[in-house]
């Protein structure tokens, strides 16, 4: 196997590194706190090893993350702590479309920090598999934006950031891990993108009818009522009158 470990200052910052061909890539990030960015711009390309796993744990440790993920193979990527795998400043990127199964992890928040670990990702998602069974697995308790509670209020309002998912098969490619929708506290927001990009909507996950992640216009074609295995157009928002 190939295992990087990226422990000392600026150690893997802006570097690409290309796993071998059929053995496992291990590439570790950790910081400190002091010297955070270990792995600033990480360009991690593993087209043909045996399994991939990506570990980002600290503050801003990878900030502008790009994993390639191998082909017909598993892929994992960890990141934990504030703005462990922000893509704010650089885009951070994970592309697991043509893996056998796509794994996010954690995606915390530090209570003392103000950065969600996702924070603006960018995720490619497998498409299921042959029984149809989802092989993208996101964290639905994940914190992947950022937001302001009201003083009067107390809810939160969406500030910036979000999670921005690209799968082929909408919801029907993805699973959320440790979800429990009944005391779901922290909203959801990006964008899913469904059809190879053809279609698009916003997310959220306050659908009273689901109280699942969904598409906050249920109508769209990538939402989980309206998605279909082929669909044709979009619902057209303002249909023009007969004559």
């Amino acid at each position: 196997s190939c295992d990087v470990n990226c422990t000392a200052t600026d150690a893997c910052e802006a570097l690409t590194l290309l796993c071998p061909s059929n053995a496992p890539c291990n590439i570790r990030c950790v910081g400190d706190g002091t010297y955070p960015q270990r792995c600033e711009r990480l360009n991690v390309t593993a087209s043909t090893a045996s399994l991939v796993n990506v570990t980002c744990i600290g503050s801003q440790v990878c900030p502008g993350l790009t994993v390639s993920c191998a082909e017909s193979e598993q892929c994992n990527v960890r990141c934990r702590g504030d703005g462990a795998c922000d893509g704010t400043v650089y885009p951070s990127v994970v592309d697991g479309s043509r893996a056998t199964q796509l794994r996010l992890l954690d995606c915390d928040r530090e209570t003392s920090g103000d950065t969600p670990a996702c924070n603006s990702m960018e995720i490619h998602c497998p498409s299921y598999d042959a029984q149809q069974s989802p092989q993208c697995f996101i964290p639905g308790d994940g914190s992947y934006a950022i937001y302001e509670r009201d003083a009067v209020s107390g809810t939160l309002a969406w500030v910036s950031g979000g999670i921005n998912i690209w799968a082929r098969h909408s919801w029907q490619d993805i699973t959320l891990t440790n979800y429990d929708a009944s005391h779901a506290t922290i909203p959801i927001a990006g964008t899913m993108y469904c059809e190879d990009g053809r279609y698009e909507c916003d997310i959220v996950n306050s659908n009273t009818s689901q109280w699942e992640w969904d598409c906050r216009n249920t109508s769209r074609l990538c939402s989980r009522d309206e998605y279909t295995t082929d669909p044709t157009m979009e619902p057209t928002l303002d249909p023009t009158t007969l004559p």
